[in-house]
């Protein structure tokens, strides 16, 4: 088994994106980023001794079409296309279409088709599988069985199609969540490769994934949906030691000084997060290393004392999932914080001189335009009623007051929506009506802005993004 496996290539392809760009073009990424989901793949099917390429069509630019010629210069026996965000699903989908004449097989993964595996393959009928949930164990199985001949219906963690019925979707055992994840394989980085030879002027950070899963229960996403088709715990985390370990391989076999912490959850939204997180920075600091670090977390999760060790570990940046404006959107997001902890968060992480970064969920079917100024209101209080120090605060609104909902498909708000007639579109791409007359009109305007300020900013990273 072994030498054939050695004889199989597969190419693992991250979905084209598309931020705004009216022509269909992917998205241009100013400097460096990098999306770990193919890299850990890539890694388990390495481990497995089988030949992997990746393609990062977002990181290279690429539309759909460009990502095609691509694929089809390469020399294959699968092609596995990850597609992890609902809101770029229309490039992936033109993509599939475009492939639709290839004689290998296709296979597809990710959060959202997970999610809507079903409805994925009866609208792409030459998909051979779905993987479902976490593949760093399936995706390997199934290589290794399409390589000898075998039916993917005895893969774990896979939906197939039925033998006798081709219009039928079946699931194949669920994989349990992967809890030591200690023991997967560092992520491969071809994109940290062409960082390294093309000397990208100080913008690259890499990205880091200390942990999966999430302790928070918000209505908006699908985190819990993704996961809850393994049996496992809901987050799961590396060793601080692990974590190190791979800071310094970076560092020294790449060169990196700045890091971005990807995590879903960074603290875990429980006690055992925090000590990690204090574990990681005195590592970090015990070995004198020297880096830049930003991560993401939610406002209760702030702690001034821990604030204080990661920055002298590095922190650099915290960004907030602040959401909720309002007492009602904390209850229809189901965030679990409160307006007083948001408060905290924002003044802890200023006055701790981090960069402060947050974001609010301004528009959803419910809105009330009267509702919008109670966000400043969080700001305003946290500055303590002191001109400057609010303005400054107010920089760290990542996203201005146009971010809005996106309804995902199998997310608690999808069903109150769709149960309240206000739900448009289709599993892949949805829109929705307003309860407000006055909110409805406004938000055309705000559409139509956020369009062309994507467009612009697009033009404007492409001119800083370093050729590759």
């Amino acid at each position: 088994m072994a030498d054939t496996i050695s004889k199989v290539n597969l190419l693992l392809v991250s979905a084209p994106h598309n931020f705004g760009w009216p022509w269909g073009k992917g998205n241009f990424y100013r400097g460096f980023y990098e999306y770990l989901g193919t890299g850990y793949l890539a890694a388990a099917c390495e481990r497995e001794g089988i030949s992997v390429e990746i393609l990062d069509a977002p990181f290279r630019g690429w539309g759909p079409k460009q990502t095609r010629e691509e694929i089809l210069k390469r020399d294959f026996d699968v092609v596995g296309i990850s597609a992890n965000w609902q809101q770029f699903f229309p490039q992936t989908a033109e993509l599939l279409n475009l492939l639709r004449g290839l004689d290998k097989p296709v296979l597809l993964g990710g959060h959202f088709p997970t999610i809507a595996h079903k409805e994925i393959m009866r609208d792409f009928p030459h998909l051979t599988a779905v993987g479902i949930g976490e593949a760093e164990s399936s995706l390997p199985n199934a290589v290794r069985t399409l390589a000898s001949g075998g039916n993917l219906s005895d893969v774990p963690g896979m939906a197939v199609r039925a033998q006798d019925r081709h219009d039928q979707i079946v699931r194949t055992e669920a994989n349990p969540l992967c809890v030591d994840l200690d023991n997967l394989p560092f992520p491969l980085r071809p994109q940290a490769e062409m960082y390294r030879t093309n000397k990208n002027p100080g913008l690259a950070a890499a990205s880091l994934l200390s942990s999966r899963g999430c302790g928070g229960h918000c209505t908006f996403c699908t985190i819990h949906a993704f996961q809850g088709v393994s049996p496992g715990p809901r987050w799961r985390a590396r060793s601080p030691e692990n974590v190190v370990a791979e800071i310094e391989m970076l560092q020294k076999d790449f060169g990196f000084t700045h890091f971005r912490f990807v995590d879903e959850d960074f603290f875990g939204r429980c006690p055992e997060g925090r000590e990690r997180a204090i574990e990681i920075a005195r590592l970090i600091l015990s070995r004198g290393i020297k880096m830049r670090f930003e991560l993401y977390c939610r406002a209760d999760e702030v702690d001034p004392d821990i604030l204080k060790i990661l920055k002298e570990a590095g922190l650099e940046m915290m960004y907030l999932s602040l959401d909720a404006p309002t007492e009602e959107d904390i209850e229809l997001y189901g965030k679990g914080t409160t307006r007083q902890q948001m408060v905290e968060a924002v003044r802890w992480v200023y006055e701790s001189g981090v960069k402060l970064a947050y974001s609010f969920i301004f528009w959803h079917p419910y809105r009330r335009l009267s509702d919008i100024p109670k966000a400043f209101s969080i700001i305003d209080e946290a500055s303590g009623g002191n001109p400057k120090v609010y303005a400054d605060m107010l920089k760290g609104l990542e996203t201005g007051i146009i971010s809005d909902l996106i309804v995902l498909t199998g997310s608690p708000l999808e069903e109150k929506i769709r149960r309240d007639g206000l739900l448009r579109g289709d599993y892949r791409q949805y829109t929705y009506g307003f309860t407000h007359t006055s909110t409805r009109a406004a938000y055309f305007f705000v559409r139509g802005y956020k369009r062309i300020r994507s467009v612009v900013q697009n033009l404007s990273n492409t001119r800083q993004r370093p050729k590759v």
